[in-house]
């Protein structure tokens, strides 16, 4: 099996310093903090690293996900934030999978990294709530049933309702508060041991 070559780096130390970062990371919602990368040389190609970190109110913990590309997952869980600013200066994350063709080759790294204030996840959670919340009838519609027994829909409840969930519901999106860009050429060649 041939050794696996990563292109790494480490989280910029200004989304640690941000104070709008610092403020929401203890909200108890998900931070996200996305890493795009493009890759240009052989072909253009990219590859997405994420960092996922929620403060536990009852453990009072930082726990941190961090998922990289090739399928690799690991969690940590830290006490605070000199805790958390040590381990993005002592752990870099791998930002792209190198194959045996990206070797000895000049290649541009493009890497776009996003601060979001929730995950995915939550986006859709919240998404599936105020769709939910949209299909509840107005005062007006509640308790007019027909012969039948069913709940007769009017146009208005039909029409208007639609469009309040369709502008919630895709008006939620994850939106980064923060964006980092960087750029560099490189030729990534084969380690001697």
């Amino acid at each position: 099996m041939e050794d696996q070559r990563f292109i790494t780096l480490h989280v910029p130390p200004g989304v640690l310093a941000d104070d709008d970062f610092k403020r929401r990371l203890f909200s108890g919602l998900t931070t996200s903090i996305e890493l795009e990368t493009e890759l240009r040389g052989v072909s253009k190609e990219s590859a997405v690293s994420l960092i996922e970190i929620r403060y536990d109110v009852w453990e009072e913990l930082l726990l941190v996900r961090k998922f990289e590309p090739g399928g690799t997952v690991s969690h940590v869980s830290l006490a605070n934030l000199d805790e958390l600013r040590q381990w993005f200066d002592r752990v870099p994350l791998r930002i792209y999978a190198l194959s045996a063709e990206h070797l000895n080759r000049v290649l541009t790294v493009k890497v776009t990294c996003r601060v979001i204030p929730f995950s995915k996840a939550e986006q859709h959670q919240t998404q599936a709530w105020f769709a939910n919340l949209a299909e509840v009838p107005d005062a007006a519609q509640r308790g007019q049933i027909s012969r039948t027994r069913n709940r007769e829909s009017t146009s208005t409840e039909n029409g208007g309702n639609g469009i309040f969930r369709v502008l919630m519901t895709t008006s939620i999106e994850r939106q980064s508060v923060v964006t980092y860009k960087w750029r560099w050429t490189e030729t990534f060649g084969r380690e001697r041991p």
